[in-house]
């Protein structure tokens, strides 16, 4: 028998011995596989980029190109590293709507209710926000090094305040992700790595844990 409770069922947002949770205010519609996937999606791209970038060697830029100077970095590694950053997400959003839409059938539970407009809502006005800094930041400043630090800030923001309306696990993820973003601030020639721990491998770890606490109830 699954356990009623504990840090699992707590981390996943799921109570036990309850199928489904009886919280209408809650969108539990969110699989972990779907954190997982999204993890895995981000580390590829950061191998892509540390491959690209030749990392290990030349990518990482000196002081002086990371801020105050908006030619450093060439035009064509902004337009190869974000044509793949635009291509990753819409494989992320095509595939994360099936997915929500799978799990959602097989918990017998609406893949979309208020709930779940709350949640996208709290994690989009913190991300937009941060989105909107750093392409400033970038773009009219030239401060390339704050653009990870930036956006694992607010992204990490957004997921713990969507958390009030979805899993719990978002919490305690987005806090560990706005935590690497104020970390990557200490070492901005790192960006690269950061991105891959906060976007990549701490999604993965999460999901893969409400995953298997998700796939308890099923059992």
């Amino acid at each position: 028998m699954p356990p009623k409770s504990g840090v699992l069922a707590s981390l996943s947002g799921v109570q036990y011995p309850e199928p489904v949770p009886k919280t209408p205010n809650q969108y539990h519609a969110l699989p972990g596989s779907l954190l997982a996937f999204g993890g895995l999606l981000v580390m590829a791209a950061v191998g892509f980029a540390w491959d690209y970038l030749d990392y290990a060697y030349e990518g990482r830029f000196d002081h002086d190109q990371l801020f105050g100077n908006r030619e450093a970095i060439p035009a064509s590694y902004a337009l190869v590293l974000g044509s793949t950053a635009v291509l990753g997400g819409l494989l992320l959003t095509v595939l994360g709507a099936w997915m929500i839409r799978r799990f959602a059938r097989q918990r017998g539970i609406p893949a979309w209710n208020a709930a779940a407009g709350h949640a996208l809502v709290a994690f989009l006005i913190p991300s937009l926000v941060g989105a909107l800094f750093s392409l400033i930041a970038v773009f009219k400043y030239g401060l390339f090094g704050l653009a990870a630090p930036l956006s694992l800030l607010f992204v990490g923001l957004g997921l713990a305040q969507a958390a009030v309306h979805s899993l719990a696990a978002l919490r305690f993820l987005g806090l560990a992700i706005a935590a690497v973003g104020i970390g990557s601030l200490f070492m901005p020639r790192e960006s690269l790595l950061f991105w891959g721990l906060g976007f990549g491998i701490l999604p993965f770890l999460t999901g893969a844990w409400v995953w298997y606490g998700q796939s308890r109830t099923l059992r």
